[in-house]
């Protein structure tokens, strides 16, 4: 860990007032390494301890600045005498060398100029003030945009500092900025699925006319769209949604070296596409009939099918508002089966929707064991290809091609044709 995280944060920790790094040192925290150098320390605070802060840096003999704009700072020596133009105060101690203060005929007024050379001794702290309501946190440019503080702020040995979404936040207003890249391609890789989302909508909020970190890149959508099925393991929007663990290895059939790898130790995987037809045999049997289930009321509903599915699920209803919280979820695309008799489902079957490169995809195609040899798989793929036909360029669908129900044949009966198949490999389990 830099030795200025902990130095700053044994700086401050008796100073009586919540704070959290942010910037590229609470980037480190969150991946828990060492990325690069940094120009400074900035720190997050509220502006209702804003004066406590002042005063605490003052005791300890450091000087206070607060930025005005157009280049100047203002010398803060009483607190009951301050401009509050912007929301950052910096602090420094006399032997700071990054920082350079040049008079003006304003009193306690100076043009500042900053050395982004790096900081290596703790000689400079930025503080940067931010508004709470509520229990949340709020993005100070758009308070209509803001986190639980409980996902705010977050510990690291002991340490606080800004959740990765919202520092990404501040820092894709300048993305061209040394370093704002670097931090945000690591912190993207390591960030759950939950965070990417929140990240993703709010850029686009602050965004509408688009954003670096919001376009895809044109060679692998373009490949990806030549052979979705051969390019990658999962439709295209969860590469940027999931990551990976470490000692998890993927790989399509075709590339790996069989003289090395022993496929019988894989977990093996199917991934079939569909281009959509201009109709499909949806109708049900008599005792039958579909639905859209009702959400998210009966989002518990979902968890508990999959789990009688399944022996060894564990799905849970939390997972499922999850699900719906993906920028590809789409309610119409969410169906139930149910028995007539007693109007309780039977089978479910979820699909989602990539807008922006047209692929539907098949998720949960689930029937419960006791109504299973009803035709119900085949009757709910085809609701779901019917309700994805005017909306998909192409559908997409996987599964496991050693799974005793065989759904390989159900898809393939179906319409999907393909033969992609990508083998996972744990640490430990891929070599001979």
């Amino acid at each position: 860990m830099n030795h200025l995280l902990i130095e700053c944060n044994d700086l401050l920790k008796d100073g009586g007032f919540d704070y959290a790094f942010c910037g590229g040192f609470a980037i480190e925290l969150f991946l828990d390494k060492t990325v690069r150098e940094h120009g400074d320390i900035d720190i997050s605070a509220f502006w209702d301890e804003r004066d406590k802060i002042i005063l605490f840096m003052q005791s300890l003999g450091w000087r206070v600045y607060e930025l005005c704009g157009s280049g100047k700072a203002h010398y803060i020596t009483d607190i009951a005498n301050q401009i509050k133009a912007k929301r950052n105060i910096f602090c420094m101690t006399n032997d700071c060398e990054i920082v350079s203060l040049t008079s003006t005929d304003e009193p306690d007024m100076f043009i500042v100029d900053f050395d982004q050379k790096g900081q290596d001794k703790l000689t400079f702290i930025e503080f940067l003030f931010n508004n709470t309501d509520n229990d949340r946190f709020l993005y100070a440019r758009n308070h209509d945009v803001s986190l639980p503080l409980s996902q705010a702020i977050l510990s690291r040995h002991e340490i606080k500092y800004l959740a990765p979404e919202m520092v990404l936040l501040y820092k894709s207003t300048d993305t061209e900025r040394e370093g704002y890249q670097l931090d945000y391609d690591l912190a993207i890789q390591a960030m759950s699925a939950e965070q990417k989302i929140w990240l993703k909508n709010a850029i686009k909020t602050m965004n509408p006319c688009g954003h670096k970190w919001l376009e895809l890149n044109v060679d692998t959508k373009n490949n990806y769209l030549q052979n979705p099925c051969r390019s990658l393991s999962t439709a295209f929007w969860k590469k940027d949604y999931f990551s990976k663990p470490d000692n998890l290895h993927i790989a399509h059939k075709k590339d790996l070296d069989t003289s090395l790898c022993n496929i019988d130790k894989a977990a093996c995987y199917f991934r079939l596409i569909h281009y959509p037809q201009k109709d499909y045999d949806n109708t049900f049997a008599d005792g039958f009939n579909c639905r859209t289930v009702n959400l998210p009321s009966e989002a518990s509903l979902i968890a508990d099918i999959i789990n009688r599915c399944y022996s060894n699920s564990s799905i849970k209803t939390d997972d499922v508002y999850k699900w719906m919280q993906f920028p590809v979820f789409d309610n119409d695309l969410w169906v139930f089966i149910c028995d007539e008799q007693n109007m309780s489902p039977v089978a479910l079957g979820i699909a989602d929707f990539d807008s922006d490169m047209g692929e539907g995809s098949l998720e949960w195609i689930q029937v419960l064991p006791e109504y299973r040899g009803c035709g119900l798989g085949t009757k709910i793929v085809l609701e779901l290809l019917s309700r994805l036909k005017e909306k998909a360029s192409f559908i997409t669908v996987s599964g496991e091609v050693n799974n005793p129900t065989n759904p390989e044949s159900l898809y393939r009966k179906c319409g999907f044709s393909g033969d992609d198949v990508w083998c996972v490999f744990r640490d430990g389990r891929s070599a001979e």
